[in-house]
């Protein structure tokens, strides 16, 4: 026990100098957690405990991004956000599946890896836009729109992976995922429409110390019932973020549980890091550079496609290739969640080495990108017409 207590010392140590030394450097800490999990390979043996809490973080992470998607403010202009994501899947989804294929990989990780190149970061990117006060910019009200496209389409993606992983391939074992995606959401949805006032009287409680405790232990309750429907954590998490969202609570829940979040979701990129070996991180680095420059290549086409359709000047269009960029906590939760390979194939074993090498470097060069993007334009223009 004494041996658990020192190795969460150690880890909560670590994970604070990797995240100051981020946030001093104006980076983002995703990055620097994963690469603190990495170099502790070897000095942290984790195990169940660390397990558990990093199996937690992705639980908070998954119910935030629900609690942040309200469905009374996505109807509104509804049709030109989902048609500005779908153009963004389809630049860049089959970017990783085609990538996956040609690399010698079965078509079940070939859709995963489509999934971790397809994924921006919400994290990275709104951090970025608000830190650099780019909110104002034309282009960011088009990549938040296509961020809110993503955050949908995460639960939907990682439902039908996890179903897929389990062995109902086909377009029949898709089918039945997405039914139990359905009667999931339908339950919980008739018992929040049904028993919304009961919800609102039973948080309505002044101690925040019980506060939290009701909200933790809610939140885990619910993923774990997606789970138990044969769905995973992760999606049972994002539903009820999505309908707690609509409670009288909102706020509170996230004010008193956004430490344990950004604590706990911490401890799941360190974990996700204690997973990959050195020698595996230099097996992919060629495959990571590679699917690094198509997957760039795929955003700013995209971006700019979007744009377009949009409206946006070209300067504007660029900026939401740009801003999309930037991969993270979405790519590392589909990458948590790959199958075991049933062949000997080298970048099919070293998929999450892979994937962590690739939101290493799209997550670091991203956020300076859309960063100086500003500047660098003003410096572009001014050199071609004045010369």
């Amino acid at each position: 026990m004494h041996g658990a207590l020192f190795e969460l010392g150690f880890i909560l140590l670590v994970l604070f100098a990797g995240g100051f030394l981020a946030d001093r450097l104006k980076q983002s800490v995703i990055p620097a957690y994963i690469l603190i999990g990495v170099a502790s390979r070897g000095l942290v043996q984790g195990g169940q405990f660390i397990g558990t809490l990093a199996e937690a973080g992705l639980v908070l992470l998954m119910f935030f991004i629900g609690l942040e998607f309200s469905l009374p403010s996505f109807i509104p202009g509804w049709r030109r956000t989902v048609r500005s994501g779908f153009i963004d899947l389809l630049f860049n989804f089959p970017v990783g599946v085609l990538f996956g294929l040609l690399s010698g990989m079965g078509t079940l990780h070939s859709l995963y890896l489509g999934a971790i190149v397809y994924m921006s970061s919400t994290a990275i990117i709104t951090k970025t836009m608000v830190d650099n006060r780019l909110s104002a910019m034309p282009e960011s009200a088009v990549i938040l729109k296509v961020l809110v496209f993503e955050d949908l389409l995460v639960a939907v993606m990682i439902a039908l992976l996890a179903g897929l992983g389990a062995g109902g391939g086909g377009l029949a074992g898709s089918a039945l995922v997405m039914l139990k995606v359905a009667a999931f959401l339908a339950a919980l949805v008739f018992m929040f429409r049904k028993g919304l006032p009961y919800i609102n009287r039973v948080f309505a409680v002044e101690s925040s110390e019980l506060f939290i405790m009701l909200g933790l232990g809610f939140v885990v309750v619910v993923a774990s019932a997606g789970s138990a429907s044969g769905l995973s954590e992760a999606v049972g998490a994002f539903v009820a973020g999505m309908l707690f969202s609509e409670t009288a609570h909102k706020r509170r829940a996230e004010e008193k549980l956004r430490p344990f979040k950004d604590l706990f979701s911490a401890i799941f990129f360190l974990n996700f890091g204690l997973g990959i070996a050195y020698e595996g991180i230099w097996g992919v680095a060629g495959a990571a550079a590679l699917l690094t420059v198509l997957a760039f290549a795929g955003k700013m086409a995209g971006g700019w496609a979007i744009g377009r359709s949009e409206g946006l000047s070209g300067r504007a269009s660029v900026g939401v290739g740009v801003g999309l960029l930037a991969r993270g906590e979405f790519s590392i939760i589909i990458a948590g969640l790959i199958p075991a390979c049933m062949d000997d194939s080298g970048l099919c074993t070293n998929l999450p080495a892979l994937a962590a090498v690739f939101v290493l470097v799209t997550g670091i060069t991203g956020g300076v990108a859309m960063k100086e993007f500003p500047r660098a334009w003003f410096w572009y223009k001014g050199r071609k017409s004045g010369g």
